[in-house]
């Protein structure tokens, strides 16, 4: 296991939320969800000798049994937390130093919720990083907002099995979400739809593959 270190908005996801903002019940509420997405990756790993895994959130035993059950080489980036907490507003996000190396392709990127929480700027110089890395055909998969208030941070999601996540939300506080559409998910990127589902919560469950 390797472990290293739009619809479009006029607003900017990675600022932080007003003092006392709300959010609805869907996205306050974590527990189970019900996913098609995770089954579709998992089986995209079970149809390989070796695959490869760039896990972009944070690190959670579950995902990584899951992971390492079909035969998976890991890596886990952590990106939020050593990318963007605690940065300054204005810095670029330094995809190049937080990612892993470009010597084993990736077969599947694990974006969750991320996207939401960067700029498009950041959002889109983290894809084509990742398209850099990725095999041909290799899926990734994004989770959308679809809520105008999500989470002041990225909600954590393990895996239960092929049809279920488990969300727990990460912070009470609250923040403007980009409310990516499927075309402007699609545009920050040269990305092809596989898969969309809503889930319980509000978000809108995207699996994608890269064109190279």
């Amino acid at each position: 296991m390797r472990l290293p270190l739009p619809f479009q908005s006029d607003t900017d996801p990675s600022r932080s939320p007003g003092p006392g903002a709300l959010v609805s019940s869907r996205a306050a509420s974590g527990g189970y969800q019900q996913s098609r997405g995770i089954g579709e990756v998992l089986a995209r790993l079970e149809s390989l000798r070796r695959p490869n895994v760039l896990e972009l959130g944070a690190p959670d035993p579950r995902n990584f049994a899951a992971y390492h059950d079909r035969g998976a080489a890991i890596s886990v980036a952590d990106l939020y937390r050593f990318g963007v907490e605690g940065r300054a507003p204005d810095a670029p996000l330094e995809v190049e130093r937080l990612l892993p190396s470009r010597s084993a392709p990736f077969d599947v990127v694990l974006a969750w919720d991320l996207l939401d929480y960067l700029g498009r700027d950041d959002a889109e110089a983290l894809l084509a990083a990742a398209r850099a890395r990725v095999s041909p055909q290799a899926l990734i998969l994004i989770l959308a907002w679809s809520e105008e208030r999500i989470p002041a941070t990225p909600s954590h999601y393990s895996i239960v099995d092929e049809t279920r996540l488990q969300r727990t939300e990460s912070s009470p506080r609250q923040r403007v979400a980009p409310r990516y559409s499927e075309h402007g998910l699609l545009g920050l990127a040269p990305l092809q739809l596989e898969r969309r589902s809503i889930l319980r919560h509000g978000a809108v469950e995207y699996v994608l593959s890269f064109c190279l």
